[in-house]
C-alpha cells in the first residue's frame, strides 16, 4: 500500500536549477560551476511547490517563504 503523503509529494515535486539566471551555482556561489561535489549535493535535494504562496508571489506572504516558488523538503 502506498503512503498518500508520499504520493502527494511526488506529484508536486519540482526541479530547481542549480545555476541562477546569472550562471552562479546556488551551492557554492561560483559562476559556471561544474564541481562534482556541487552536482552531487544538488542532485540529492528535493523540492515541492511552495504551499505558502502556491508557487507565485501572493500579497501578504512572507518574502522568504521559498526560492522562486519552490521549497526544499527534507527526505
Amino acid at each position: 500500500m502506498s503512503n498518500p503523503s508520499s504520493t502527494i509529494m511526488q506529484e508536486r515535486s519540482v526541479t530547481v536549477p542549480r545555476l541562477n539566471f546569472a550562471g552562479v551555482c546556488m551551492a557554492c556561489t561560483e559562476r559556471d560551476c561544474e564541481k562534482s561535489a556541487c552536482l552531487a549535493f544538488w542532485s540529492r535535494l528535493r523540492w515541492i511547490v511552495c504551499p505558502i504562496c502556491n508557487g507565485g508571489s501572493l500579497e501578504g506572504s512572507p518574502v522568504d517563504c521559498c526560492t522562486y516558488g519552490a521549497m526544499e523538503i527534507r527526505c
